[in-house]
C-alpha cells in the first residue's frame, strides 16, 4: 500500500513574531503572591530551598540492562516511524554515527561495528549473537545471518533503539554477558524493542499490512485572558491576539464575535480564512489601525 505524503507544514507568517507569555491579572497576582511567601518563608528559614531532581525515564517495555535505562544514544518512535517500510537496518545505517561492516581483529569475518568496537544486537532482551549456530565458512556468514534479523524488522515494527558505546553503559552488559573489552577488542551494544515484544522470534503473515490511517484530531481552544481583577499593572504584549477556528457565520455572511486588544500601539493584521457548504474557499488580509485615543491610553 502506498504511504501518504503530506505537504511540509509551514506555521510562520512573515513580519510576525511570538510574544512573551502572558497571565491574566487574576493568575498573575496569585502567582506574585506566592513567590512572596515562599521568599519570606526562606528568608526566615521556614522552609528548605527548591530542590529539583532530574531523571531519565525509560523506553516502555525495553530490556536495557542500565538500572536507569541510560544509553549513549536513542532512537525514538517517532525518528523510526519516518522511516516508513524501511528496514531497522537502514535505520541504524542512517542514524547511528560510525555504524559500518568490517572485518574481526587479526579476522576475515564481517561483522557489524560501531567506530572500532564490535556490535552485540539484543532484541527484546535476547542476545541474538549468542544464537549464531556457524553453518557455513564464508566469512560473510555471521554478517548475512545477523542481517536476517535487522532486515527482517521494519523500523515501524519497532518501539525504539538504544546505542550503548561508552565504557559505563556498556558495562552492565559485559558483565551479563560475560564478556570482557580488551585492546584487541570492544563492545557495544544495541538494544532494539519491537511493538510485539517478540521481535526476535517474530514470524509475519505473508500478504497482511498493518496499516495505521491518520486519526482524528481534537481541536483545541485559544487562550484568552480574563481580565476579573483590579490589578491591571501587567502589560498585555500578546502577539497573537484572537485566534477562533469556528466561527460559523449566518445566511448573510455575518457572525459576531469579541477580544481584548493588547497594550501595543502597532496596527494589527487580520488573516480570515475559510469555507462554505460548497468547497469554496476564501482568503483575505488586511491592517486595522489603533485609534489615536487608545495609543494615548
Amino acid at each position: 500500500m502506498d504511504t501518504a505524503i503530506f505537504p511540509v507544514q509551514k506555521n510562520r507568517i512573515p513580519g510576525l513574531q511570538q510574544g512573551f507569555e502572558f497571565y491574566d491579572s487574576s493568575t498573575f497576582n496569585s502567582i506574585k503572591r506566592q513567590n512572596e511567601l515562599y521568599r519570606e518563608s526562606v528568608a526566615k528559614k521556614g522552609y528548605l530551598r527548591e530542590v529539583v531532581l532530574y531523571s531519565k525515564s525509560r523506553i516502555a517495555n525495553s530490556k536495557n540492562l542500565n538500572e536507569d535505562g541510560a544509553s549513549d544514544q536513542v532512537i525514538t518512535k517517532k525518528t523510526l516511524e519516518s522511516f516508513s517500510k524501511k528496514t531497522v537496518l537502514d535505520v541504524l545505517t542512517s542514524q547511528v554515527p560510525g555504524f559500518h561492516k568490517g572485518p574481526l581483529p587479526k579476522s576475515a569475518l564481517l561483522v557489524y561495528k560501531i567506530n572500532g568496537a564490535l556490535v552485540i544486537f539484543v532484541i527484546d532482551g535476547v542476545n541474538i549473537n549468542q544464537q549464531y549456530d556457524p553453518v557455513s565458512e564464508s566469512n560473510i556468514a555471521f554478517a548475512e545471518y545477523v542481517e536476517s534479523f535487522l532486515k527482517y524488522i521494519l523500523a515501524e515494527d519497532a518501539t525504539a533503539v538504544e546505542i550503548m558505546t561508552s565504557r559505563k553503559n556498556a558495562f552492565s552488559y559485559e558483565k551479563y554477558y560475560r564478556m570482557v573489552s580488551s585492546d584487541e577488542i570492544a563492545y557495544a551494544f544495541i538494544e532494539i524493542t519491537t511493538v510485539s515484544g517478540n521481535g526476535a522470534f517474530a514470524k509475519k503473515t505473508p500478504g497482511l499490512y498493518y496499516y495505521k490511517p491518520l486519526v482524528p484530531t481534537v481541536g483545541k481552544l485559544f487562550y484568552n485572558p480574563r481580565y476579573n481583577s483590579a490589578d491591571t499593572s501587567v502589560n498585555d504584549f500578546r502577539s497573537t491576539i484572537y485566534w477562533n477556528p469556528g466561527i460559523n457565520t449566518d445566511a448573510r455572511g455575518n457572525a459576531d464575535f469579541s477580544f481584548y486588544t493588547s497594550d501595543s500601539g502597532s496596527a494589527c493584521l487580520v488573516i480570515v480564512q475559510g469555507f462554505d457548504r460548497k468547497g469554496g474557499l476564501g482568503f483575505q488580509s488586511f491592517l486595522v489601525p489603533r485609534k489615536k485615543e487608545e495609543r494615548d491610553k
